[in-house]
Protein backbone atom coordinates (compact mmCIF):
# COMPACT_ATOMS: atom_id res chain seq x y z
CA UNK A 1 0.00 0.00 0.00
CA UNK A 2 1.25 3.20 -1.12
CA UNK A 3 4.79 1.62 -2.24
CA UNK A 4 5.62 0.02 0.90
CA UNK A 5 8.35 -2.27 0.43
CA UNK A 6 7.32 -5.37 2.63
CA UNK A 7 10.39 -6.99 1.84
CA UNK A 8 12.16 -4.86 4.22
CA UNK A 9 9.27 -4.78 6.77
CA UNK A 10 9.03 -7.43 10.12
CA UNK A 11 6.64 -10.27 9.95
CA UNK A 12 3.54 -8.50 11.24
CA UNK A 13 0.64 -10.36 13.56
CA UNK A 14 -1.34 -12.59 11.32
CA UNK A 15 -0.47 -11.04 8.56
CA UNK A 16 -3.40 -8.83 8.68
CA UNK A 17 -1.55 -5.19 9.50
CA UNK A 18 1.66 -5.99 6.92
CA UNK A 19 0.12 -3.39 3.91
CA UNK A 20 -0.87 -0.73 6.41
CA UNK A 21 1.89 2.15 6.57
CA UNK A 22 4.85 1.69 9.14
CA UNK A 23 4.08 4.61 11.47
CA UNK A 24 0.39 3.34 12.05
CA UNK A 25 1.52 -0.29 11.96
CA UNK A 26 1.52 -0.83 15.93
CA UNK A 27 -1.96 0.81 16.70
CA UNK A 28 -3.51 -1.63 13.91
CA UNK A 29 -1.70 -4.59 15.66
CA UNK A 30 -2.79 -3.87 19.57
CA UNK A 31 -7.00 -3.84 17.63
CA UNK A 32 -5.68 -6.75 15.87
CA UNK A 33 -4.44 -8.76 19.27
CA UNK A 34 -7.64 -7.42 21.21
CA UNK A 35 -10.08 -8.49 18.60
CA UNK A 36 -9.03 -11.74 19.18
CA UNK A 37 -8.89 -11.90 22.65
CA UNK A 38 -12.00 -10.52 23.14
CA UNK A 39 -13.52 -13.01 20.49
CA UNK A 40 -11.71 -15.83 22.33
CA UNK A 41 -12.90 -14.42 25.76
CA UNK A 42 -16.34 -14.50 24.93
CA UNK A 43 -16.34 -18.17 23.25
CA UNK A 44 -14.93 -19.76 26.03
CA UNK A 45 -17.74 -18.15 28.78
CA UNK A 46 -20.37 -18.93 25.88
CA UNK A 47 -19.36 -22.08 26.22
CA UNK A 48 -19.64 -22.33 29.64
CA UNK A 49 -23.18 -21.10 29.92
CA UNK A 50 -24.29 -23.16 27.60
CA UNK A 51 -23.00 -26.44 29.53
CA UNK A 52 -24.51 -24.57 32.65
CA UNK A 53 -27.94 -24.41 31.03
CA UNK A 54 -27.98 -28.28 30.12
CA UNK A 55 -26.40 -29.60 33.32
CA UNK A 56 -25.93 -28.56 36.80
CA UNK A 57 -21.52 -27.16 36.95
CA UNK A 58 -19.90 -27.81 39.85
CA UNK A 59 -19.21 -24.72 41.76
CA UNK A 60 -15.57 -24.69 41.30
CA UNK A 61 -16.09 -24.13 38.08
CA UNK A 62 -16.96 -19.73 38.25
CA UNK A 63 -14.60 -19.10 40.19
CA UNK A 64 -11.91 -20.92 37.73
CA UNK A 65 -13.73 -19.17 35.12
CA UNK A 66 -13.20 -16.05 36.53
CA UNK A 67 -9.21 -17.22 37.16
CA UNK A 68 -9.07 -17.86 33.15
CA UNK A 69 -10.76 -14.93 32.06
CA UNK A 70 -7.75 -13.17 34.57
CA UNK A 71 -5.11 -14.60 33.15
CA UNK A 72 -6.60 -13.84 29.26
CA UNK A 73 -6.23 -10.63 29.90
CA UNK A 74 -3.01 -10.31 31.98
CA UNK A 75 -1.64 -12.27 28.49
CA UNK A 76 -3.64 -9.70 26.33
CA UNK A 77 -1.81 -6.97 28.62
CA UNK A 78 1.55 -8.55 28.08
CA UNK A 79 1.09 -9.25 24.33
CA UNK A 80 -0.07 -5.52 23.47
CA UNK A 81 2.84 -4.28 25.35
CA UNK A 82 5.70 -6.94 23.83
CA UNK A 83 3.80 -6.21 19.94
CA UNK A 84 4.05 -2.19 20.65
CA UNK A 85 7.81 -2.30 21.84
CA UNK A 86 8.49 -4.58 18.67
CA UNK A 87 6.46 -1.87 16.40
CA UNK A 88 8.32 0.68 18.02
CA UNK A 89 11.65 -0.43 17.94
CA UNK A 90 11.44 -1.52 14.21
CA UNK A 91 9.81 2.26 13.14
CA UNK A 92 12.95 3.59 15.46
CA UNK A 93 15.44 1.65 13.24
CA UNK A 94 13.69 2.70 10.20
CA UNK A 95 13.60 6.02 11.25
CA UNK A 96 17.51 6.20 12.17
CA UNK A 97 18.53 4.28 8.89
CA UNK A 98 16.64 7.03 7.05
CA UNK A 99 18.64 9.27 8.73
CA UNK A 100 22.32 7.84 8.42
CA UNK A 101 21.45 7.98 4.81
CA UNK A 102 20.58 11.52 4.74
CA UNK A 103 24.10 12.01 6.99
CA UNK A 104 25.96 10.26 4.71
CA UNK A 105 24.57 12.68 1.68
CA UNK A 106 25.51 15.45 3.53
CA UNK A 107 29.30 14.41 4.11
CA UNK A 108 29.45 13.47 0.49
CA UNK A 109 28.58 17.26 -0.63
CA UNK A 110 30.79 18.93 1.77
CA UNK A 111 33.82 16.56 1.01
CA UNK A 112 32.89 17.72 -2.66
CA UNK A 113 32.98 21.36 -1.77
CA UNK A 114 36.06 20.87 0.88
CA UNK A 115 37.77 19.39 -2.34
CA UNK A 116 36.48 21.53 -4.97
CA UNK A 117 37.64 25.09 -3.16
CA UNK A 118 41.52 24.78 -2.60
CA UNK A 119 41.60 24.79 -7.11
CA UNK A 120 39.23 26.94 -7.24
CA UNK A 121 40.20 29.56 -5.10
CA UNK A 122 43.49 29.25 -6.74
CA UNK A 123 41.62 29.73 -10.39
CA UNK A 124 39.84 32.76 -9.12
CA UNK A 125 42.97 34.44 -7.97
CA UNK A 126 45.21 34.40 -10.55
CA UNK A 127 42.46 35.54 -13.17
CA UNK A 128 41.72 38.37 -11.10
CA UNK A 129 45.80 38.93 -10.98
CA UNK A 130 45.64 38.70 -14.93
CA UNK A 131 42.53 41.03 -15.29
CA UNK A 132 43.57 43.61 -12.85
CA UNK A 133 47.01 44.51 -13.05
CA UNK A 134 50.09 44.67 -15.93
CA UNK A 135 52.22 41.59 -15.72
CA UNK A 136 55.10 40.94 -16.97
CA UNK A 137 55.80 37.70 -19.51
CA UNK A 138 57.58 35.69 -16.70
CA UNK A 139 54.41 36.33 -14.28
CA UNK A 140 51.97 36.27 -17.20
CA UNK A 141 53.40 32.63 -17.37
CA UNK A 142 53.02 32.14 -13.76
CA UNK A 143 49.42 32.63 -13.50
CA UNK A 144 48.68 30.42 -16.98
CA UNK A 145 50.45 27.49 -15.13
CA UNK A 146 48.97 28.41 -11.51
CA UNK A 147 45.33 27.89 -13.73
CA UNK A 148 46.26 24.86 -15.94
CA UNK A 149 47.62 23.12 -13.35
CA UNK A 150 44.15 24.02 -11.11
CA UNK A 151 42.34 23.17 -13.84
CA UNK A 152 43.82 19.57 -14.47
CA UNK A 153 43.56 18.87 -10.65
CA UNK A 154 39.90 19.96 -10.43
CA UNK A 155 39.28 17.02 -13.44
CA UNK A 156 40.87 14.61 -11.87
CA UNK A 157 38.67 15.52 -8.84
CA UNK A 158 35.67 15.75 -10.89
CA UNK A 159 36.59 12.30 -12.42
CA UNK A 160 36.53 10.91 -9.04
CA UNK A 161 33.73 12.89 -7.41
CA UNK A 162 32.26 8.74 -5.47
CA UNK A 163 36.27 7.79 -4.60
CA UNK A 164 35.48 8.96 -0.65
CA UNK A 165 32.33 6.17 -1.25
CA UNK A 166 34.39 3.69 -3.37
CA UNK A 167 37.55 4.15 -0.18
CA UNK A 168 34.83 2.78 1.95
CA UNK A 169 33.40 0.08 -0.02
CA UNK A 170 37.00 -1.26 -0.57
CA UNK A 171 35.93 -0.30 -4.59
CA UNK A 172 38.75 2.50 -5.06
CA UNK A 173 41.75 1.21 -6.61
CA UNK A 174 44.99 3.39 -7.32
CA UNK A 175 46.07 4.33 -10.88
CA UNK A 176 50.00 3.36 -10.83
CA UNK A 177 51.96 5.29 -13.44
CA UNK A 178 55.64 6.22 -13.88
CA UNK A 179 55.97 9.33 -10.97
CA UNK A 180 58.16 12.53 -10.57
CA UNK A 181 57.92 13.28 -6.89
CA UNK A 182 59.49 16.64 -7.47
CA UNK A 183 56.51 17.77 -9.91
CA UNK A 184 54.09 16.39 -7.79
CA UNK A 185 54.93 18.39 -5.08
CA UNK A 186 55.75 21.70 -7.48
CA UNK A 187 51.98 21.29 -8.64
CA UNK A 188 50.75 20.78 -5.10
CA UNK A 189 52.80 23.92 -4.28
CA UNK A 190 51.41 26.11 -7.25
CA UNK A 191 48.10 25.23 -6.43
CA UNK A 192 48.25 26.60 -2.79
CA UNK A 193 50.58 29.43 -3.16
CA UNK A 194 47.56 31.89 -4.56
CA UNK A 195 46.21 31.20 -1.09
CA UNK A 196 49.71 31.65 1.14
CA UNK A 197 49.93 35.06 -0.71
CA UNK A 198 46.64 36.14 0.21
CA UNK A 199 47.53 35.18 3.50
CA UNK A 200 51.07 36.58 3.48
CA UNK A 201 52.16 33.01 4.18
CA UNK A 202 55.66 31.63 2.90
CA UNK A 203 56.06 28.77 0.96
CA UNK A 204 59.73 27.18 1.13
CA UNK A 205 60.75 23.49 0.04
CA UNK A 206 63.34 21.37 0.72
CA UNK A 207 64.55 18.45 -1.38
CA UNK A 208 68.09 16.15 -1.22
CA UNK A 209 69.26 16.32 -4.49
CA UNK A 210 70.62 12.76 -4.14
CA UNK A 211 67.11 11.65 -3.46
CA UNK A 212 64.84 9.34 -5.13
CA UNK A 213 62.46 11.11 -7.88
CA UNK A 214 61.12 8.63 -10.18
CA UNK A 215 58.25 5.97 -8.51
CA UNK A 216 55.47 3.69 -8.92
CA UNK A 217 52.29 5.33 -7.56
CA UNK A 218 49.01 7.26 -7.75
CA UNK A 219 50.08 11.02 -8.91
CA UNK A 220 46.91 11.79 -8.30
CA UNK A 221 45.88 10.59 -5.34
CA UNK A 222 49.69 11.67 -3.86
CA UNK A 223 48.53 15.32 -5.32
CA UNK A 224 45.21 15.22 -3.50
CA UNK A 225 46.73 14.42 -0.38
CA UNK A 226 49.17 17.26 -0.66
CA UNK A 227 46.88 19.69 -1.63
CA UNK A 228 44.87 18.79 1.66
CA UNK A 229 48.06 19.04 3.66
CA UNK A 230 49.47 21.92 2.41
CA UNK A 231 45.59 23.52 2.60
CA UNK A 232 45.24 22.77 6.05
CA UNK A 233 48.52 24.29 7.13
CA UNK A 234 47.86 27.52 5.56
CA UNK A 235 44.75 27.94 6.69
CA UNK A 236 46.40 27.55 10.40
CA UNK A 237 48.76 29.53 10.05
CA UNK A 238 48.39 33.09 10.50
CA UNK A 239 51.57 34.33 10.28
CA UNK A 240 55.21 32.14 9.26
CA UNK A 241 55.71 29.89 6.79
CA UNK A 242 54.99 26.19 5.78
CA UNK A 243 57.87 24.08 4.89
CA UNK A 244 57.56 20.95 2.72
CA UNK A 245 60.75 18.17 3.10
CA UNK A 246 60.95 15.23 0.70
CA UNK A 247 63.38 12.92 2.30
CA UNK A 248 64.43 9.05 1.33
CA UNK A 249 64.24 6.55 4.21
CA UNK A 250 66.59 4.10 4.06
CA UNK A 251 65.79 0.93 6.04
CA UNK A 252 66.86 -2.87 6.32
CA UNK A 253 62.91 -3.67 5.21
CA UNK A 254 61.08 -1.91 1.89
CA UNK A 255 62.33 1.25 1.25
CA UNK A 256 59.81 4.61 1.68
CA UNK A 257 59.83 7.83 0.85
CA UNK A 258 58.70 10.54 3.19
CA UNK A 259 56.98 13.81 2.41
CA UNK A 260 56.65 16.47 5.79
CA UNK A 261 54.56 19.55 5.60
CA UNK A 262 55.47 21.45 8.81
CA UNK A 263 53.30 24.90 9.96
CA UNK A 264 54.56 27.54 12.60
CA UNK A 265 50.79 27.65 12.87
CA UNK A 266 48.32 27.20 16.37
CA UNK A 267 49.35 23.59 16.64
CA UNK A 268 46.92 20.85 17.66
CA UNK A 269 46.20 19.99 21.69
CA UNK A 270 47.50 16.66 22.81
CA UNK A 271 43.67 15.80 23.65
CA UNK A 272 43.07 16.26 19.75
CA UNK A 273 46.22 14.52 18.00
CA UNK A 274 45.27 11.21 18.48
CA UNK A 275 41.43 12.23 16.63
CA UNK A 276 42.10 14.38 14.25
CA UNK A 277 41.82 12.07 11.39
CA UNK A 278 39.07 10.90 11.98
CA UNK A 279 35.84 12.10 9.80
CA UNK A 280 34.26 15.34 10.59
CA UNK A 281 36.02 15.63 13.78
CA UNK A 282 37.23 19.46 14.13
CA UNK A 283 39.62 20.95 16.68
CA UNK A 284 39.04 24.16 18.52
CA UNK A 285 41.11 26.22 16.24
CA UNK A 286 39.38 24.49 12.82
CA UNK A 287 35.93 25.63 13.92
CA UNK A 288 37.18 28.90 14.87
CA UNK A 289 38.41 29.01 10.71
CA UNK A 290 35.09 27.24 9.43
CA UNK A 291 37.33 23.59 8.53
CA UNK A 292 34.33 20.88 7.57
CA UNK A 293 36.66 18.46 9.38
CA UNK A 294 37.01 15.87 6.13
CA UNK A 295 40.16 16.99 4.26
CA UNK A 296 42.82 15.08 7.03
CA UNK A 297 40.26 11.84 6.95
CA UNK A 298 40.60 11.85 3.31
CA UNK A 299 44.43 12.31 3.27
CA UNK A 300 44.63 9.09 5.24
CA UNK A 301 42.20 7.18 3.41
CA UNK A 302 44.16 8.01 0.67
CA UNK A 303 47.64 7.13 2.49
CA UNK A 304 46.49 3.65 2.92
CA UNK A 305 45.36 3.39 -1.08
CA UNK A 306 48.75 3.92 -1.73
CA UNK A 307 50.35 1.53 0.98
CA UNK A 308 51.11 4.31 2.91
CA UNK A 309 50.50 6.15 5.95
CA UNK A 310 50.40 9.59 7.50
CA UNK A 311 51.51 10.93 11.14
CA UNK A 312 51.49 13.66 13.04
CA UNK A 313 53.14 16.03 15.86
CA UNK A 314 52.58 19.31 17.01
CA UNK A 315 53.07 21.74 19.93
CA UNK A 316 50.30 24.16 20.54
CA UNK A 317 50.70 27.45 19.73
CA UNK A 318 53.95 26.43 18.45
CA UNK A 319 52.62 25.07 14.99
CA UNK A 320 52.16 21.18 13.41
CA UNK A 321 54.12 18.53 11.40
CA UNK A 322 52.48 16.13 8.83
CA UNK A 323 54.59 13.39 7.41
CA UNK A 324 53.16 11.17 4.56
CA UNK A 325 54.64 8.24 3.79
CA UNK A 326 54.70 5.78 0.88
CA UNK A 327 56.64 3.05 -1.02
CA UNK A 328 59.53 3.77 -3.00
CA UNK A 329 59.37 0.59 -4.73
CA UNK A 330 63.29 -0.58 -4.92
CA UNK A 331 62.74 -2.83 -7.96
CA UNK A 332 61.83 -0.29 -10.34
CA UNK A 333 64.14 1.43 -12.82
CA UNK A 334 63.06 4.26 -14.65
CA UNK A 335 65.06 6.12 -17.46
CA UNK A 336 63.65 9.44 -17.38
CA UNK A 337 64.94 10.21 -21.00
CA UNK A 338 62.34 7.88 -22.00
CA UNK A 339 59.52 10.08 -20.89
CA UNK A 340 61.09 13.25 -23.18
CA UNK A 341 61.88 11.11 -25.86
CA UNK A 342 58.01 10.07 -25.73
CA UNK A 343 56.57 14.16 -25.45
CA UNK A 344 58.38 15.08 -28.37
CA UNK A 345 57.67 12.32 -31.07
CA UNK A 346 53.85 12.47 -30.05
CA UNK A 347 53.56 16.40 -29.92
CA UNK A 348 55.10 16.99 -33.40
CA UNK A 349 52.46 15.28 -35.26
CA UNK A 350 51.06 17.58 -37.39
CA UNK A 351 47.51 17.89 -39.21
CA UNK A 352 48.78 19.68 -42.40
CA UNK A 353 46.63 19.19 -45.48
CA UNK A 354 43.49 17.76 -43.42
CA UNK A 355 40.18 19.34 -43.63
CA UNK A 356 37.53 19.13 -40.66
CA UNK A 357 34.02 19.39 -40.02
CA UNK A 358 33.62 20.36 -36.63
CA UNK A 359 29.41 20.06 -35.32
CA UNK A 360 29.40 21.94 -31.73
CA UNK A 361 26.93 24.53 -31.27
CA UNK A 362 28.83 26.63 -27.64
CA UNK A 363 30.87 29.03 -29.26
CA UNK A 364 33.19 28.67 -26.62
CA UNK A 365 34.15 25.11 -27.59
CA UNK A 366 34.55 26.27 -31.41
CA UNK A 367 36.68 28.76 -30.77
CA UNK A 368 39.16 26.60 -28.61
CA UNK A 369 38.91 23.19 -31.11
CA UNK A 370 39.46 25.93 -33.78
CA UNK A 371 42.88 27.44 -32.32
CA UNK A 372 43.88 23.81 -31.48
CA UNK A 373 43.05 22.27 -35.00
CA UNK A 374 44.08 25.24 -36.62
CA UNK A 375 47.50 25.45 -34.55
CA UNK A 376 48.38 22.25 -35.73
CA UNK A 377 47.87 22.29 -39.59
CA UNK A 378 43.74 21.58 -40.26
CA UNK A 379 41.70 23.45 -41.88
CA UNK A 380 38.34 23.75 -39.98
CA UNK A 381 34.58 24.48 -41.14
CA UNK A 382 32.02 25.11 -38.75
CA UNK A 383 28.55 24.23 -38.32
CA UNK A 384 26.39 24.75 -35.29
CA UNK A 385 23.40 22.20 -35.54
CA UNK A 386 22.40 18.13 -36.14
CA UNK A 387 21.01 19.18 -39.25
CA UNK A 388 23.37 22.02 -40.46
CA UNK A 389 25.69 19.18 -40.11
CA UNK A 390 23.57 16.89 -42.10
CA UNK A 391 22.97 19.14 -44.91
CA UNK A 392 26.85 20.13 -45.25
CA UNK A 393 27.29 16.57 -45.85
CA UNK A 394 24.82 15.75 -48.54
CA UNK A 395 25.55 18.30 -50.34
CA UNK A 396 28.72 16.68 -51.45
CA UNK A 397 31.28 20.09 -51.70
CA UNK A 398 33.89 19.97 -49.79
CA UNK A 399 34.39 16.60 -48.69
CA UNK A 400 35.79 16.75 -44.83
CA UNK A 401 38.96 14.36 -44.11
CA UNK A 402 37.19 14.28 -40.93
CA UNK A 403 33.76 15.19 -39.09
CA UNK A 404 33.53 15.76 -35.11
CA UNK A 405 30.65 16.04 -33.83
CA UNK A 406 29.03 17.25 -30.47
CA UNK A 407 26.30 14.72 -29.75
CA UNK A 408 24.33 16.79 -27.88
CA UNK A 409 23.21 19.34 -30.23
CA UNK A 410 20.38 21.66 -30.32
CA UNK A 411 17.45 20.30 -32.59
CA UNK A 412 18.72 17.28 -34.45
CA UNK A 413 21.17 15.71 -31.84
CA UNK A 414 24.54 14.53 -32.74
CA UNK A 415 23.88 10.64 -32.36
CA UNK A 416 20.60 11.06 -34.88
CA UNK A 417 22.07 12.88 -37.56
CA UNK A 418 25.20 10.56 -37.22
CA UNK A 419 23.09 7.45 -38.06
CA UNK A 420 21.64 9.42 -40.81
CA UNK A 421 24.64 10.30 -42.72
CA UNK A 422 25.66 6.71 -42.24
CA UNK A 423 22.08 5.19 -43.84
CA UNK A 424 23.85 7.65 -46.96
CA UNK A 425 26.61 5.38 -47.38
CA UNK A 426 29.01 8.32 -46.13
CA UNK A 427 31.74 6.56 -44.77
CA UNK A 428 34.10 9.30 -43.27
CA UNK A 429 35.94 9.15 -40.02
CA UNK A 430 33.53 10.38 -37.26
CA UNK A 431 34.07 11.13 -34.02
CA UNK A 432 31.95 12.45 -30.94
CA UNK A 433 32.38 14.70 -28.70
CA UNK A 434 30.77 14.28 -25.61
CA UNK A 435 30.69 15.68 -21.58
CA UNK A 436 29.23 12.33 -20.61
CA UNK A 437 31.60 9.56 -19.59
CA UNK A 438 28.28 7.52 -18.93
CA UNK A 439 28.48 3.61 -21.04
CA UNK A 440 24.76 3.65 -22.43
CA UNK A 441 26.20 7.10 -24.00
CA UNK A 442 29.31 5.47 -25.59
CA UNK A 443 27.47 1.82 -26.93
CA UNK A 444 24.95 4.54 -28.05
CA UNK A 445 27.52 6.84 -30.13
CA UNK A 446 29.35 3.40 -31.56
CA UNK A 447 25.52 2.35 -32.59
CA UNK A 448 24.59 5.03 -34.25
CA UNK A 449 28.04 5.30 -36.95
CA UNK A 450 31.27 6.96 -34.63
CA UNK A 451 34.25 5.82 -35.02
CA UNK A 452 35.28 7.11 -32.19
CA UNK A 453 34.52 8.54 -28.75
CA UNK A 454 35.94 11.85 -27.12
CA UNK A 455 35.00 13.44 -23.68
CA UNK A 456 35.58 16.64 -22.63
CA UNK A 457 37.04 18.57 -21.48
CA UNK A 458 39.94 17.60 -24.57
CA UNK A 459 43.09 18.00 -24.24
CA UNK A 460 45.26 19.55 -26.95
CA UNK A 461 47.21 17.20 -27.52
CA UNK A 462 44.66 14.39 -27.60
CA UNK A 463 42.02 16.07 -29.90
CA UNK A 464 45.53 15.70 -32.09
CA UNK A 465 46.02 12.65 -31.63
CA UNK A 466 42.77 11.56 -32.45
CA UNK A 467 42.42 13.23 -35.69
CA UNK A 468 45.68 12.12 -36.62
CA UNK A 469 44.90 8.64 -36.30
CA UNK A 470 41.70 8.25 -38.15
CA UNK A 471 42.91 10.31 -40.97
CA UNK A 472 45.80 8.36 -41.39
CA UNK A 473 43.96 5.33 -41.29
CA UNK A 474 41.62 6.52 -44.09
CA UNK A 475 44.91 7.71 -46.17
CA UNK A 476 46.80 4.52 -45.60
CA UNK A 477 43.57 2.20 -46.55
Amino acid sequence: MNGVNMSDSPPQSGGFCRNIEAPHRPICSCFWILSCAIAATALFNCLILALSSYTTLPSIVWPLTAGINLILALMLVLKLYIETKRQLESTALSRKQTIDAENNQDRFLETITHELRTPLSSIIGSSEILNTTNTNQLDYDTHINTITNNCQHLLGLVDGLLDVTKIKSGKLEPSLSCTSITDVINEAINISRPIANIKKIQLNTAIKTDTTNWIITDPLRLRQILVNLLGNAIRHTDKGSVTIVFNEEITHTTGMISISIADTGCGIAPDEISRIFEPHFQSGSAKNIGSAGLGLSICGELATLLGGSISATSTLGQGSAFTLRIPKHRSFVFDPNSINQKKSTNTNKSLAGTTILVAEDSRDIQTLITHILTSAGATVTLVNTGQQFVDEMRSGSNTPDIALVDINLDGLDGITATHMIRDGGITLPILALTASTAAMHRDACLVAGFDDYLTKPIQAKTLVRACAKWTNQTQAA
